[in-house]
């Protein structure tokens, strides 16, 4: 696993998401770049191409994550575009897509499983010219299948790990 994909992954972990939600937000991240997960990514073989982990199209949201960096005082970089994201859902920047997309996508966030949201992401965020469905899906599945083993894994380590009876506060009764 490449290193921005890692830098990537703990950025989106630490937007606070529920899990379905940065499943789906990584599966479509991972098909707009081609996997590279590099924010400086232009889209390839068009005259105006899309740019960043969003691939943010210079005739739609690019312009608006300009105004967001500079109002801001941000610099781009990978972190400033994941935040760009929680913006238009979350803040200041949702007339971007739009306020009624944005408070569909909240309320998916929280109720929805990742093939729900990745699908809302391509149809009322990313919008792509291809969508490429099975692929963002697939992404999604791939991501979901890795949480699930970081999860088993985590609790094998858990369950492994000796309990000190005296420290639970444990009192047999006898």
């Amino acid at each position: 696993m490449s290193e921005k994909r890692q830098d990537v992954e703990r950025m989106v972990r630490d937007t606070g998401l529920p899990k379905a939600a940065q499943i789906a937000l990584l599966a479509n991240i991972a098909v707009e770049t081609d996997n590279t997960f590099d924010h400086q990514q232009y889209q390839r073989h068009v005259p105006a191409p899309a740019y960043g982990l969003l691939q943010l199209d210079p005739k739609g949201k690019y312009n608006n994550y300009q105004k967001y960096l500079k109002t801001n005082a941000h610099e781009d970089s990978a972190q400033n575009q994941i935040n760009y994201f929680m913006d238009s859902i979350y803040g200041d920047s949702r007339e971007e897509v739009g306020y009624g997309n944005a408070a569909d996508l909240r309320k998916l966030f929280e109720t929805g499983d990742y093939k729900e949201i990745t699908q809302a992401l391509i149809d009322k965020w990313f919008m792509p010219s291809k969508p490429h469905t099975e692929r963002r899906m697939d992404e999604a599945y791939g991501f979901a299948l890795q949480d699930q083993n970081e999860t088993n894994r985590r609790t094998r380590e858990l369950s492994q790990q000796p309990v000190d009876l005296n420290k639970t506060g444990f009192e047999p009764t006898i």
